[in-house]
């Protein structure tokens, strides 16, 4: 539509007895998934925000903790019976 996307799209996956399957998508940096890896993150997150919106991403090179992160997560057994439904 004439307006490109510029941003970061987190991608949440529920893994199956058939598989991988797409649970959501998000753009923000509130999850636990993400918040894990932000700590990781040893760049300047603005001067990357800055690159991308001026389309010269590419010449930002994020530099990240070497070390193991882990989120853990409780949900209900519920969770999986919405995202069939929502199907």
């Amino acid at each position: 539509m004439g307006s490109p996307y510029k941003g970061v799209l987190y991608v949440g996956v529920m893994v199956t007895r058939d598989g991988p399957k797409l649970v959501e998508y998000n753009a923000r940096f509130g999850d636990p998934e993400c918040q894990v890896q932000m700590l990781r993150m040893m760049s300047d997150i603005g001067a990357g925000a800055d690159r991308l919106g001026d389309g010269q991403l590419k010449n930002f090179q994020p530099a990240l903790v070497r070390r193991c992160g882990l989120t853990v997560i409780m949900a209900t057994k519920a969770i999986p019976a919405i995202t069939a439904r929502a199907r």
